[in-house]
Order: structure tokens, then C-alpha cells, then sequence
């Protein structure tokens, strides 16, 4: 997969944000994942903290969005911006299981 701006910075966030979550957690375990079909590439970052809380997840790519003392809201709305410019869509959901979460973005090939 080519390494495009986009593409580059969605994966930074997606990396920053487990890191975060890391350091406020005993969440050690992450993973990444990269899919590929005839039109899209698929990327996904999980990892095995507390998951997103249930208030936070309808609106979480909205500007000003966050439940951490450390940060504004905004990453993941310009992130979300990034990734639509470029015709794509990010999304993300708590584990099954309840331990941890996962972010997804899709993009064209």
C-alpha cells in the first residue's frame, strides 16, 4: 500500500491514541491490521484497554469530542475530515467481549 499523507496521519492518530490509552491503563496489547479489496484498503487498529465509553461513541469523530483530560476532541474530527476528503470513512467500536476497542478507516486504492 502506497504511503499517501492521508494515510499516513490516520495511522499516526490511530498509533497516538492507543499509546494514549496505554499510559492511562494496564493495556499493553494492540494490533494492526491492513485488508485490501478490488477498490478499497481496509486498516484497523485495535487494541485491549477499557473500550470507548457507551456516551462517547455516537459522536466520536465530532469536533470537540473527548472524555480525556489530556486532549482537545479534535484529532479524530480532522482525522475523520482527512479520510472523507480522500473518499474514504473511518469508524470505530468496543471489542467483543468488552476488552478494548477498534478504529477502521477505509480508503481507495
Amino acid at each position: 500500500m502506497k504511503q499517501t499523507p492521508v494515510t499516513k496521519n490516520s495511522l499516526n492518530k490511530s498509533d497516538d491514541a492507543v499509546r494514549e490509552v496505554e499510559k492511562h491503563s494496564e493495556s499493553r496489547s494492540r494490533r494492526r491490521d491492513i485488508e485490501t479489496e478490488e477498490e478499497m484498503v481496509y486498516v484497523g487498529v485495535s487494541d485491549t484497554g477499557k473500550g470507548l465509553s457507551q456516551n462517547i461513541l455516537p459522536k466520536l469523530f465530532e469536533k470537540f469530542t473527548t472524555d480525556s483530560e489530556f486532549g482537545t476532541g479534535l484529532g479524530l474530527y480532522i482525522t475523520r475530515k482527512l479520510v472523507e476528503a480522500h473518499g474514504g470513512r473511518i469508524w470505530a467500536f468496543n471489542n467483543n467481549g468488552g476488552i478494548g476497542s477498534t478504529f477502521v478507516f477505509s480508503l481507495p486504492r
